[in-house]
């Protein structure tokens, strides 16, 4: 019986700041041992997402408790799993040790330290999914947990026949989120998004979404959703699912929503790595403004939703019909090696990758 390892090598964020100059990697890191409902995975390939820079850059170090591993999302092998001790659901997951796998370690679980940026990690098993069979690369699911439980609980909000907006459809939810509301799981009849220049041709290309809304070519989005999907008019949206956060859209959402119609907002763009501090107070400002005043004085209108992020073995099984049906064909932005992941967080933080940003921990993995 082979022996399983009791350290690995991680990529560590050691002080509060930028993941493209303050990752370092620890070639001695203690894996902790294994407690009911989790499981120690073998990494091949990581994903990472904007949020990880944003709470590595922002939130203060003793909160983050640091040093910690970078990553989130992953695809890997089963190495050990220690079942858990309550009794489970008669339809709940189990890995079995050499399954393949893919999930996530949640962005704000700083108590573990735990990440994906590494050869091995421990997770719960609410983390982790069954990767179906000669349905994706590696490459493709090991960007995949964030961005496709994220992209599932926005769909919820969809139905058949709805007409839809979509904010920011080439970002890595948004790519997912497009295929699936017009898969026939969902169902939706008529999909408009935003985007710009060549990414609209290769959503285009995609085949999923109805019609564009160029931001960069529009002087003001909002006046251009007005004329074209106004409120009262047949062609108003059912549902604005936004992966942006953009305030000024979902201020004035009310119109071009039809009325009981529900907005949902997943996205920070609005946090730039450039200009950190002041973009922060932006946001934070425009979060208030939008969330939590009333309307009379200066909130926005509309049935608006938000929250955090959920791992539930539904979700997880939703997330699997799509696959499984063949709805989803993730966009990979680009892939860079295990000595490169200050690199990857580098092409992340320019704000322009088009679908994922990958982290190769194993090469020889496809």
């Amino acid at each position: 019986m082979t022996s399983l390892p009791t350290t690995t090598t991680a990529w560590r964020l050691q002080t509060r700041g930028s993941p493209a100059t303050e990752l370092k990697l620890d070639k001695d890191v203690p894996i902790p041992e294994l407690k009911p409902g989790q499981a120690l995975v073998a990494i091949e390939q990581a994903g990472i997402n904007p949020v990880d820079w944003k709470i590595a850059s922002v939130l203060p170090g003793i909160v983050q408790n640091l040093p910690r591993t970078m990553g989130s999302d992953f695809v890997g092998r089963v190495l050990s799993v220690k079942a858990p001790t309550a009794s489970a659901p008669d339809d709940a997951f189990l890995p079995e040790v050499g399954q393949k796998v893919y999930g996530m370690v949640h962005a704000a679980s700083f108590r573990g330290r735990q990440g994906s940026l590494c050869e091995h990690t421990v997770v719960p098993i609410e983390g982790l999914a069954p990767l179906p069979p000669n349905r994706l690369s590696s490459e493709q699911a090991a960007g995949l947990g964030v961005v496709g439980l994220t992209a599932v609980r926005m769909e919820s909000f969809a139905k058949k026949g709805d007409r839809v907006l979509l904010l920011g459809a080439s970002t890595g939810i948004g790519v997912l989120l497009a295929a699936m509301l017009k898969s026939p799981l969902v169902g939706v009849s008529h999909l408009v998004a935003t985007a710009s220049g060549q990414k609209i041709g290769e959503l285009r290309e995609r085949g999923h979404i109805d019609e564009f809304v160029d931001y960069r070519k529009e002087k003001n989005v909002e006046d251009v959703l007005k004329e074209r999907y106004a409120a009262a008019s047949p062609a108003a949206f059912d549902v604005i699912l936004d992966c942006v956060g953009s305030s000024a859209t979902q201020m004035r959402c009310a119109e071009f929503l039809k009325k009981g119609g529900t907005y949902f907002n997943t996205g920070a763009s609005s946090i730039e790595a450039d200009n950190l501090f002041w973009s922060v107070i932006a946001f934070l400002k425009n979060a208030i403004q939008t969330n939590i005043l009333p309307v009379w004085l200066g909130g926005a209108s509309g049935v608006i939703q938000g929250g955090p992020l959920l791992s539930r073995r539904q979700d997880w099984d939703r997330l699997n019909s799509f696959i499984e049906g063949g709805y989803l064909d993730p966009k990979t932005d680009s892939a860079f090696s295990y000595n490169e992941a200050s690199k990857a967080y580098e092409r992340l933080m320019t704000g322009r990758a088009f679908g994922k940003v990958v982290v190769k921990v194993k090469e020889d993995v496809e």
